[in-house]
C-alpha cells in the first residue's frame, strides 16, 4: 500500500478469470478455491450492506480500480442502478497507482486492493469515507488479534481497551505512534504508511480504491523505510516468543472489515468523517512546510480540516490557515535553536 507498496489502481491489463490456469494446472485450481473464499465471506457483508449490492472477485489483475471499469462495462448499467454498488477484489494486483501518480507495488498476496464502485460525489469527501474506512478495517483487524492497537476514539464498534494507543507498544524495535490519518488520505502508523486511498470518478460514477498492507513481514530497500503493515504491527505487540508462531493476518477478514466500514462510513454525516479524521489527525503536532500556490508556510501544525483548511503556528509565532483544497505538505528546513 504505501506509495509502492500495495493499493489500488493501475493502468492497463484485465483481470484472470478464475481458474484460467489451464487443464491439469493446479493453480488454477487453487485461484477458483481461493476467490469462492472471498466470494463466500464478501458477500455476506454485502448482504447487509445499503452501498453495495454485487462482489466481483479476480484471481489478479493490473488493477483493481482498470477492472471495475471494465466489469462496468459489461454490465451496461450505472453503479448507483437498481441494485446499488459495486466492490472489486483482487486476490493479486500486479502494480498500483496512488495519488499524483505514484506507482504502488505487487500486492503478491500480502496485500489487500480493493475498490468501491458508488456514485460520484464531492472528491474530498469520499477520499475521507475511504481514509476513515480504512482506519476501521486496520484498528478493528488488530484488535481482533489481540494487538490492542485501535486509538481512542475509533469508530470501530468494540469499545477500546486501557493502554490502546499504542504509545507503549514497538514495531520491529521501534517506538510506535497511535494509528492515524495522515493527511489526505493515508493510514500510518509510527509515520509508516500502513493503508492509502484513490479516488477515481467520472460524472456518474465513482472509484474509490483502497489499499492495505496485510501480511507484509519484509520489504524492498526503497520501502524499508517508510511502509508497515498488519503483520508487523500485530507482531510488534507480541513477545517474542509468540512472535515466532504467529500468523499472518487474514486478508479475507481485513477485506470483510473493509467493506462493512465503508459501507458505514458511506452513511455518515460529513461532519461526523471530519470529527473523526481530527481525533486521528497524525500530522497535528508535527513541524512541516505547508506550500499553496506560490506561497509557503514552516512550522508546526495546529489542526487541518480535510475539507476546510491547515492551520500552521509559523516560526515567527503568527499563525495561517491554508486552505486545504489548495495545500501541499512538504518536510520543513531543520531549525535552529542556537544563538
Amino acid at each position: 500500500m504505501a506509495d509502492d507498496a500495495g493499493g489500488p489502481g493501475s493502468s492497463g491489463g484485465t483481470g484472470v478469470p478464475v481458474g484460467s490456469g489451464g487443464s491439469g494446472d493446479r493453480r488454477g485450481e487453487v485461484a477458483d478455491d481461493a476467490a469462492t473464499a472471498w466470494r463466500d465471506r464478501l458477500g455476506a457483508v454485502v448482504a447487509g450492506a445499503r452501498s453495495f449490492a454485487r462482489v466481483h472477485v479476480v484471481a489478479e489483475t493490473d488493477s483493481t480500480q482498470d477492472e471495475a471499469l471494465r466489469v462496468l462495462s459489461e454490465l451496461g448499467e450505472p453503479a448507483e442502478g437498481r441494485r446499488g454498488g459495486l466492490v472489486v477484489v483482487a486476490l493479486r494486483q500486479r502494480s498500483g497507482r496512488g495519488r499524483l501518480g505514484r506507482r504502488w507495488a505487487d500486492t503478491a498476496g500480502e496485500g489487500l486492493a480493493l475498490t468501491a464502485v458508488i456514485p460520484a460525489g464531492d472528491p474530498g469527501r469520499l477520499a475521507l469515507v475511504g481514509a476513515v474506512a480504512a482506519l476501521v478495517a486496520c484498528t478493528g483487524a488488530l484488535r481482533a488479534r489481540g494487538a490492542d492497537a485501535a486509538p481512542r476514539g475509533s469508530c470501530d464498534a468494540s469499545p477500546p481497551r486501557d493502554g490502546d494507543a499504542w504509545t507503549r507498544e514497538h514495531v520491529n524495535g521501534r517506538p510506535a505512534r497511535a494509528i492515524g490519518i495522515k493527511w489526505p488520505n493515508d493510514v500510518v502508523a509510527s509515520g509508516r504508511k500502513l493503508a492509502g486511498v484513490l479516488v477515481e470518478q467520472d460524472a456518474r460514477v465513482a472509484r474509490l480504491g483502497v489499499g492495505i498492507n496485510v501480511a507484509q513481514r519484509s520489504w524492498p530497500p526503497e520501502l524499508a523505510a517508510t511502509a508497515t503493515s498488519l503483520a508487523e504491527l500485530a507482531l510488534g505487540a507480541q513477545s517474542a516468543a509468540r512472535a515466532e508462531f504467529l500468523p499472518p493476518p487474514d486478508r479475507i477478514e481485513v477485506a470483510s472489515r473493509l467493506v462493512a466500514a465503508l459501507d458505514d462510513a458511506l452513511a455518515r454525516p460529513v461532519a461526523e468523517l471530519v470529527e473523526r479524521f481530527v481525533e486521528h489527525d497524525a500530522l497535528r503536532g508535527a513541524r512541516r512546510a505547508v506550500a499553496w500556490g506560490v506561497e509557503r508556510a514552516e512550522g508546526t501544525i495546529l489542526s487541518i480540516d480535510p475539507l476546510r483548511a491547515i492551520v500552521v503556528l509559523r516560526d515567527d509565532g503568527s499563525t495561517v490557515a491554508i486552505p486545504a483544497a489548495l495545500a501541499r505538505i512538504e518536510p520543513a528546513a531543520e531549525r535552529s535553536d542556537s544563538g
